[in-house]
């Protein structure tokens, strides 16, 4: 049974890609190594990146890097929601066999795109695993759709694991910025601290500037850590050095936390709550 771990996009969107292994056999979580097989390079799997208007169709890359290992079987899985929309096996030297089923993504606020496996090339060769297209809806939104890796293992014909490392992408719609920082809100109090972390997807370099509108509520410094200061609401603003592109967090500011008393000096015969 496969486990799934899910992040919402700005939208309330969570997408996940599942790779499992020959055996079906779950492993860490995005971002994670396998402890596998000793003196041999990791397999990488990398979801690219694309951008895309309303109305488009675009396709994103799932490329894979062995390592000089022999890898076998791997099954790619699509989930959204707590639902397994699709899961395609990749075989050596055969062609995906579930290409062209549709799966429409939709929310009550605005729908973004329908999901298309796309077939018709050799799985599991060096360099590619499988193209995954999106047809984006006419109706979409401005949206910063993660596709992230969840969970992934990798294994030899023998059945001996593999190490693995992976790292998800993204789909933009429309005028949302090449620049994603996370989390997009966050509710803190007083004297709590708050790091934020940001991503360029379509630049290069990772050189940004971190400023605060109200930095009187809540101030940033150089990096991504947000101190609160006093109640309010401020809005954090990641600038990519490079690029000039920029993502925005909104902070929200409560009163502090009260805390507990220490100790309570207390007579004989003395009664009541603690306040």
């Amino acid at each position: 049974m496969m486990r799934r771990s899910q992040q919402a996009g700005p939208f309330g969107v969570a997408i996940v890609v599942l790779f499992v292994g020959v055996l079906g056999v779950l492993c860490a979580p995005c971002g994670a190594q396998v402890v596998g097989l000793k003196d041999t390079a990791p397999v990488t799997l990398t979801i690219d990146s694309v951008r895309g208007e309303p109305g488009a169709v675009v396709y994103v890359n799932v490329s894979l890097d062995t390592g000089g290992n022999e890898v076998s079987t791997v099954l790619l899985g699509l989930a959204y929601e707590d639902s397994m929309i699709v899961a395609v096996e990749a075989i050596p030297g055969q062609t995906i066999e579930d290409a062209g089923k549709e799966v429409g993504f939709a929310w009550p606020e605005a729908g973004v795109f329908k999901f298309i496996v796309f077939g018709g090339v050799e799985a599991i060769r060096d360099g590619f695993l499988v193209a995954l297209k999106f047809e984006i809806l006419d109706s979409a939104g401005d949206a910063a759709v993660p596709l992230e890796v969840a969970e992934v293992s990798a294994a030899s014909p023998g059945g001996d694991s593999l190490e693995v490392e992976v790292a998800g992408g993204y789909v933009l719609v429309g005028d949302v910025s090449g620049v994603v920082v996370s989390p997009v809100s966050s509710e803190v109090h007083v004297g709590d601290t708050v790091r934020l972390s940001v991503e360029a997807i379509e630049a290069d370099g990772a050189v940004f500037i971190w400023t605060s509108n109200m930095p009187g509520v809540a101030s940033v410094s150089m990096q991504g850590v947000v101190t609160a200061l006093s109640e309010g609401q401020a809005t954090i603003t990641a600038t990519h050095a490079q690029s000039g592109a920029s993502a925005q967090a909104t902070v929200v500011v409560a009163k502090p936390r009260l805390a507990a008393p220490t100790h309570v000096r207390v007579s004989e015969g003395d009664r009541g709550p603690l306040v």
